[in-house]
């Protein structure tokens, strides 16, 4: 398959008035120039929220797009051969298990593994895993909260591009009804969900239909709604600086207002609308 590079070169006004490069060198296969557009206008967007953090004035991420998914898998297994995701369900010939695209922060690449929707639906993805980066970069070495992570890859997956302007869009009538059923049934436990290690989130999400990934977002928008983003700004460093042996729920409770018991009420708000 011909490869071919496309950088897109974007110069950012940051929050304290330096100006920061980031450069999205893209390898793989073609994005029209529209699309090309579109991640322009996201990158610049995410950057207007993580500059807050400080970050270097200048940095670089990789996005290999592949449009088809075998060829996407296939290249993951040549990195990652042990790892069963990306191989071949031989009961039923299926390539992996639905992943559409990864972040990988040892090599700071963005790989979109399947375009087979159009470059459209693949926009989304690549606003998710190149979140995923700036999100990397404020934790540096440390694993940022899972929750957080995902969250804040599916607050920018869930926004929109129409010309130069951003746009929410709407969360999914059966994510928000599956919250408020939890709910109903007295086992939405936000307290052990804000605490949960990466490897209990990821097993119980793949047991549960990816219902981690709906929470994270919406427990993400509305912390940035209520909190407003300089606070969750504030709250992101905190646990970025926290000592391991602390609990994050704790860091959440003493800066949101009426503690976990407030944001679950506002979680609730939120899928109720």
């Amino acid at each position: 398959m011909m490869k071919r590079t496309i950088t897109f070169s974007l110069v950012i006004l940051l929050h304290l008035a330096a100006s920061a490069q980031i450069r999205v060198n893209h390898t793989g296969d073609e994005l029209p120039p529209k699309a090309k557009d579109k991640i322009g206008v996201m990158v610049s967007y995410m950057n207007s929220f993580y500059s807050r953090f400080l970050l270097q004035e200048e940095f670089e991420v990789e996005l290999l797009t592949f449009k088809d998914k075998k060829e996407g898998y296939r290249y993951m297994r040549g990195l990652y051969p042990d790892d069963l995701k990306y191989h071949e369900n031989p009961s039923d010939k299926t390539i992996g298990g639905g992943i559409a695209g990864v972040y990988l922060p040892k090599y700071k690449r963005a790989v979109i593994l399947g375009m087979e929707k159009g470059a459209d639906a693949a926009l989304y993805i690549i606003y998710h895993e190149l979140s995923h980066h700036f999100t990397r970069m404020v934790f540096q070495k440390r694993n940022p909260p899972v929750w957080l992570n995902e969250g804040l890859a599916e607050y920018f997956e869930h926004l929109k591009v129409k010309g130069t302007k951003i746009s929410g869009t709407e969360f999914p009538e059966f994510q928000k009804g599956k919250i408020r059923t939890l709910a109903m049934l007295g086992e939405l436990d936000l307290l052990n969900f804000l605490n949960l290690s990466q490897s209990e989130f990821y097993r119980i999400n793949t047991q549960d239909g990816q219902y981690y990934y709906g929470l994270s977002y919406a427990v993400v928008a509305v912390l940035m709604d209520t909190l407003g983003k300089e606070k969750m700004v504030q709250l992101i460093k905190e646990i970025a600086a926290r000592d391991t042996s602390s609990k994050i729920s704790d860091l959440v409770a003493d800066i949101y207002p009426q503690g976990i018991p407030g944001l679950e009420n506002n979680l609730l708000k939120f899928v109720q609308r």
